[in-house]
């Protein structure tokens, strides 16, 4: 099973701060699917993202199989 919980994204931008995910939550029971769907820019990619560990959420929890998913802050190279 895949929970998101209040899962929300911002980046820090010249502009100001943008809202790219603004809290998200759903679950996909065990041998289910969900498609994502929407406008251009509501956050598809960003939610994938967060899915695949790719992005850290702003705030927000993220579990798979009843665990919270525990995400790694890149090294500088």
């Amino acid at each position: 099973m895949l929970e998101l919980s209040h899962v929300s994204k911002r980046y820090r931008t010249r502009r100001g701060v943008v809202h790219a995910v603004d809290d998200v939550s759903f679950v996909v029971p065990e041998r289910q699917t969900l498609a994502l769907v929407g406008e251009s820019g509501c956050g598809k990619t960003t939610i994938s993202k967060i899915i695949l560990q790719l992005e850290k959420p702003t705030s927000g929890e993220v579990r798979f199989e009843g665990r919270s998913v525990r995400y790694r802050v890149p090294r500088p190279a």
